[in-house]
């Protein structure tokens, strides 16, 4: 892997060096369907191993699809193509560090994706782009403020170039309010006010009295209240992901650009010379990459890379687990506006409550031995409430431990109906019939990762693998700022944050009892 010639794939514009010309071997672009999002199946009957002669072919051969895998004779050949960096994952954290890569350098790129692009939890996920529910103090703000950031630029870009946000990306600058019914509840609400106006954040808390007028719809008490942040925005994933990805297909003209869906990875390759990554194997491809592999997976890179680890003999499984959550969809209801978006107080206690439980060595302990066994039934439910830019209203939120299943849990949407109404009365209308009958119900499986920091970065004694992962209900925030971290790390450049908590290095385990 010829990681010395960083330098020269640097882009001209912005990095000041003259681009050489980028190679793809044998590429095609192939177009995933749409940008409706729905749930999707992690990869089945992953295998690894090290890097061994298999039947392959070059080009397209026999007439047959592009990027289809040859059958002759009862053999698989496998077409074989060769960029400079393969993301594997496409939802919001893979294509936008697909987009920063294509952006900053000449480097090509691959997508590659089990299912279709926004299938996982990115297409489930409710688009928050909120400071109010996070906490100054903790590790992950700089990073959540960053993302906040760069989506507000890439807003303003949008104005200035003529383009409607709420068009292009379903921008909501609604503000968002951090709601809590109890008198015990609201002095913790004011306290949070507080941190986050010392933080710089325009932050102000509400009385019930003042709720009553600014969200008519919302009911907390009389001894209720929220914290106000006008400055929160939300997005809609679909339409975020279709820019990234129109973004990103300019560059196919310059043969750098390849997506390639409905490929799970089956195998991960090491150079047998400098034990670097070399190869990403898909159901119908053999990936050689130059310089990078981004695992950008979700909750499937730690699937992906424990089954390599285990054939390489290395103590590199990340510590991130599925952690399935239930968002529905309800249309119709006149009689219920929101102006906000809205969450329970209670959403950041219960987070931090199985933090708590499942935190068995500390967040910077060398090695993690996995968090505790939680019941496969196990989940907690709190209320998420908001308009998308279609006029439906979003009710959630569900979490739950119960392995790769995106299966709908009854018990799941019963509570988040059940919850919201005691904070919506309109919804007290809506019977959770109703929902199964006639409504969308979205679940997608977050990447939960012990200690709740992302890992984001490379992964010790594999050259040129790296990980971008565990940002559980946050990937939409996170994303610009997590490809903005990610590709300076690749070109050795100073990343604009501190990114020592976030590398993978000292955070991965021994033991499959984590991934």
């Amino acid at each position: 892997m010829a990681h010395a010639t960083l330098a020269s794939h640097l882009h001209p514009h912005s990095l000041l060096f003259a681009p050489p010309h980028a190679h793809v071997k044998d590429s095609h672009s192939l177009v995933g369907c749409g940008v409706r999002c729905g749930p999707a199946p992690g990869p089945q009957g992953t295998t690894f191993g090290a890097l061994k002669q298999q039947p392959c072919s070059g080009g397209t051969r026999h007439g047959r699809a592009p990027g289809a895998a040859l059958v002759e004779g009862g053999s698989v050949f496998l077409e074989d193509l060769e960029f400079d960096v393969v993301v594997v994952g496409a939802g919001v954290i893979g294509l936008t560090v697909a987009n920063r890569i294509l952006e900053e350098t000449t480097f090509s790129v691959a997508v590659v994706d089990a299912k279709q692009p926004c299938a996982g939890a990115t297409g489930a996920g409710q688009g928050y782009v909120w400071m109010n529910h996070r906490t100054p103090a903790s590790t992950t703000w700089g990073l959540a403020h960053r993302g906040k950031l760069l989506w507000e630029q890439l807003v303003a870009d949008l104005a200035e170039s003529g383009s409607d946000p709420l068009t292009a990306i379903g921008w909501q600058n609604t503000g968002s309010l951090l709601v809590a019914p109890s008198a015990e509840e609201v002095r913790g609400l004011e306290a949070h006010v507080e941190q986050m106006a010392a933080a710089g954040v325009d932050a102000e808390f509400l009385t019930a009295a003042d709720l009553r007028t600014v969200e008519p719809s919302l009911k907390v008490g009389h001894e209720g209240g929220a914290a106000f942040v006008r400055g929160d925005s939300q997005i809609d994933a679909a339409l975020a992901v279709a820019l990234v990805r129109k973004r990103n297909s300019a560059y196919r003209a310059q043969g750098r650009y390849v997506e390639l869906f409905e490929s799970p990875v089956e195998r991960l390759y090491r150079s047998p010379v400098d034990g670097s990554i070399e190869v990403v194997q898909t159901s119908r491809h053999k990936l050689h990459c130059r310089e990078a592999v981004v695992l950008a997976a979700g909750a499937w890179s730690s699937k992906l890379l424990a089954q390599a680890a285990e054939e390489w003999s290395l103590p590199l499984i990340p510590s991130v687990k599925p952690r399935k959550g239930h968002l529905l969809v309800l249309e119709g209801l006149p009689q219920l506006t929101l102006n906000h978006g809205l969450m329970e107080f209670e959403y950041t206690a219960n987070y931090a409550k199985v933090q708590r439980a499942l935190h068995s060595q500390p967040e910077d302990a060398s090695v993690v031995t996995g968090p505790a066994a939680i019941s496969d039934n196990s989940f907690q439910v709190a209320m998420t409430a908001s308009m998308d830019a279609c006029g439906r209203l979003l009710l959630g939120s569900s979490r739950e431990f119960s392995g790769f299943s995106t299966a709908h849990h009854f018990d799941a949407i019963e509570g988040i109906l059940n919850r919201a109404s005691k904070f919506l009365p309109a919804l007290m209308e809506v019977s959770v019939q109703d929902i199964l009958e006639k409504e969308t119900i979205r679940t997608g499986l977050r990447p939960y990762v012990l200690g709740g920091v992302p890992l984001i970065g490379p992964v010790p004694e594999v050259e040129g693998l790296m990980l971008a992962t565990g940002h559980e209900g946050s990937g939409l925030c996170m994303a610009l700022g997590t490809a903005e971290i990610l590709v300076a790390t690749l070109l050795g450049k100073e990343a604009p944050l501190d990114i020592k908590a976030y590398l993978p290095a000292g955070r991965l385990c021994h033991s499959k009892a984590c991934a």
